[in-house]
Formats: C-alpha cells, sequence, structure tokens
C-alpha cells in the first residue's frame, strides 16, 4: 500500500466521526424494553422480594428465561459481574483465605472478587494470544490452590476443555468468569455452562446491557443456595426461588445486599431474547475485518481455540512490541479508537493491579513466563468493535490499520 501522509504527523484522520464505544451509551432497545420498564414504574414494585409470586417478578422471570437458554437448573441475578463471581467463590464454602489461581490477562474485577469473596489470588501466565500458559500453570501449580478462574477476555474462549480437565487432575473447583463473552459458544456449547459456576454481567459493554447488573448459573443445588443467602434472600425469601433452605445456613451465613432490581431485569429480558442475533452480527463483522486484513504482513491477529469460540466485540493483534504504543496512537488518530495493553493507562494487564502488591508477588513477577507475558500484552493493540458499526465502519477501520501498517 502506499504511504500516506499519517494524521498522527499531520495529515488528514481518514475517520471524522466518533469511534463508538459503550461510553456513548445504548442508542436503540428492543421495544419491549420501555413497556416492560414503564410496568415496573406503575406497579411501585422495584424490590424483587415482595408479595408477589416469584413467576410474577421481573427478576423472576428474567432468571427463568435464563435457564431456559443457558439449559441449566438454576440462575440467579446480581448487581453486578463482579458480585456474580464473589458470590460464586462465597457459594462454595472454602475456608477463609483459600488459594485461587487467575491469568494475568484480566480485568481487576476478577482479582477483586476474589478478595471480596475472602480469598486470595495467585496469578499465572498467559500464552502469545494471551490464553492461559498450560505450561505455567502445570509448573507454579500449588496444591494450596482450591479454585481455577477462567477468564473468556474479550469474548474469546479460552481453551475451556483442556483447563477442565487440568482442574479435575487436581480436584479444584473451575468457574467460568465469562462476563465478557455472554452468548459465546466453543464447540456449539454455551461458555459459562462447562464449570461448576458461570458468572456473567450486563454492565454497559455487554451483550446485555443494564448500566449495572450480571447472575450467576449452575446445575448444584447447594452453591445455588448459598448464593441465594449471601446476595441478601433475608427472612426466609430463598422460598420465593421455590427452595425450602437448609436450616442451619439461615442467619448464619451474612447478607451482602448483591441483588438485582425489578427495572433492571425489565431492561435484559427483551435483550435476552435478542442475544443470539447480536452475537451473529458480531461476529460477522469480525470475520469481514479479519478477512480484509490477512494479507497484512506485520500484524498477527489474536487466533481462536474455537471455531465458533469469538464474540466479535473486539479487534485484537500483535505487532513489534517497541512500536506497539506508537501503532495504537496513530489508529486513534486517524479516529479509531485503539490502546495497547502494555500501557500503563490500561487496567486489564496485571501490572496494574497494584491492589495486589501487598500479596509478595515480586519473585512471581521476574519469573520467564511473566516476563513473556509482559512481552505479548506490550505488543496487543484492541480496537472495540460495537454492534452498532455498520459495514462503512468497518472499511474505514480496514482502511485505518492498512495505512498506519504501511508506514512501520
Amino acid at each position: 500500500m502506499k504511504k500516506e501522509l499519517l494524521a498522527i504527523n499531520g495529515g488528514k484522520p481518514c475517520r471524522t466521526v466518533k469511534w463508538p464505544s459503550y461510553e456513548d451509551g445504548t442508542k436503540v432497545f428492543p421495544s419491549q424494553v420501555k413497556m416492560l420498564v414503564n410496568q415496573v414504574l406503575d406497579s411501585g414494585y422495584l424490590f424483587r422480594y415482595d408479595n408477589r409470586p416469584f413467576a410474577d417478578t421481573m427478576t423472576g422471570i428474567f432468571e427463568n428465561k435464563l435457564k431456559e437458554f443457558f439449559g441449566c437448573k438454576y440462575a440467579l441475578a446480581v448487581s453486578s459481574g463482579t458480585t456474580s463471581i464473589a458470590l460464586a467463590l462465597m457459594s462454595l464454602n472454602l475456608p477463609k483465605g483459600f488459594l485461587v489461581a487467575c491469568p494475568t490477562f484480566g480485568f481487576p474485577a476478577t482479582t477483586s472478587a476474589v478478595l471480596l469473596a475472602g480469598g486470595e489470588p495467585r496469578l499465572f501466565a498467559c500464552d502469545e494470544n494471551l490464553y492461559y500458559d498450560l505450561e505455567d500453570l502445570k509448573s507454579r501449580w500449588s496444591d494450596d490452590i482450591k479454585v481455577l478462574i477462567v477468564v473468556h477476555m474479550r469474548g474469546f474462549a479460552q481453551p475451556i476443555d483442556e483447563l477442565i480437565s487440568f482442574a479435575k487432575s487436581k480436584n479444584v473447583y473451575i468457574i467460568e468468569d465469562a462476563v465478557p463473552s455472554l452468548g459465546v459458544c466453543a464447540n456449539g456449547k454455551l461458555l459459562g455452562t462447562y464449570s461448576d459456576i458461570g458468572c456473567f454481567s450486563t454492565q454497559s459493554d455487554k451483550t446485555i446491557v443494564t448500566g449495572e447488573g450480571g447472575f450467576l448459573i449452575t446445575d448444584n443445588r447447594d452453591f445455588f443456595e448459598r448464593a441465594i443467602l449471601f446476595s441478601g434472600a433475608f427472612e426466609s425469601r430463598i422460598k420465593h426461588h421455590g427452595i425450602e433452605i437448609h436450616e442451619e445456613w439461615e442467619n448464619i451465613l451474612p447478607l451482602f445486599s448483591f441483588r438485582m432490581d425489578e427495572i433492571r431485569a425489565a431492561i435484559a429480558i427483551p435483550q435476552l431474547e435478542n442475544v443470539v442475533e447480536k452475537v451473529k452480527k458480531l461476529q460477522a463483522n469480525y470475520c469481514y475485518i479479519v478477512g480484509n486484513l490477512s494479507d497484512v504482513y506485520n500484524i498477527r491477529i489474536r487466533a481462536n481455540v474455537y471455531e465458533d469460540g469469538y464474540l466479535g466485540e473486539s479487534l485484537i493483534f500483535f505487532v513489534d512490541e517497541s512500536r506497539a504504543q506508537w501503532v495504537a496512537d496513530a489508529i486513534t488518530a486517524e479516529g479509531i479508537t485503539a490502546r495497547c495493553f502494555g500501557n500503563p493507562n490500561n487496567a486489564r494487564s496485571f501490572e496494574q493491579w497494584k491492589f495486589l502488591d501487598e500479596l509478595g508477588l515480586e519473585e512471581f513477577y521476574n519469573s520467564s513466563s511473566i516476563i513473556m507475558t509482559k512481552k505479548y500484552l506490550s505488543s496487543a493493540i484492541d480496537i472495540p468493535l460495537s454492534y452498532n458499526l455498520e459495514t462503512n465502519d468497518l472499511d474505514e477501520l480496514i482502511l485505518v490499520i492498512r495505512k498506519v501498517m504501511a508506514s512501520v
């Protein structure tokens, strides 16, 4: 491609319209959302536990639809993705201070949820595609670790089959942080259904958008009952879920008020019905972009573990580490939002999780596998791909990447 003067060097930007992101708000909701929200407001019932039957509440309807969608026995709507992970960990009934394996590529909410649940994170390296480094897991594993958290980060499925096999060999629980990958499958099976408990978010940049919110799913009744109580089903309100509580748990387990409210559930219900359609569009857009960048020799696009195992709401590719931040800045100057995971302001790299410093990770940071993880993160470019993008937006993105990489 003929080199053009880049906007970062004073040239004319390729795009003048702001690149959409979750910070711009969700412009279009299914028409049923307003109807259901108004129904909640007209009823005056905003709290999920009142005098109505469970099946007549918005949260009850949402949970029943979640069970149908995922084919699971139990679903609990909660206040956020972070609290869904914390509740999942609490429900395992482990002694305080239990150790949890976490990846080094993620969002600080995951390790924060571990701390919130009374556990302690143990970080493991990532491979060249930012998935768990299985060799690092095997070589640095400790028998004190009780839980393996799998984060399907940026909508890409981790090698979940291999990770489950590993977890079983170590006799530990496995929790899927599927917060960033609602609606994604791996070999036709929905993420979140592979593990003991699947955790999800409905925050502002997720497949279902309610501002704040989340849910967990499981087939284990004991885990579910404890999660309900921890989330705030006080004074026998667990019976709203059709469950008679184990007497020794009521008023023994603390309440953390992690419940979802009726308005957020009303916003979520119609969107759940559109998840499959939304994922198909995101995946189609992603495939269009990737197909039109396949001949750009100096980028490497993040590889999928599974043919169907990606959401498509993020384009991640790797460039020369020494030029990565410049590439991100140059793409952004052209009017397309891009960021480098190695940037000190990017919270998705473990190096920015300073609240873990007190755990004494100095030796960990100097290990060869972690040094390689830093290299991979520092060479990774991330571009958000909104559901609202149309073909002309995709073509501008492709043009910008080609233009910038022709000058690298």
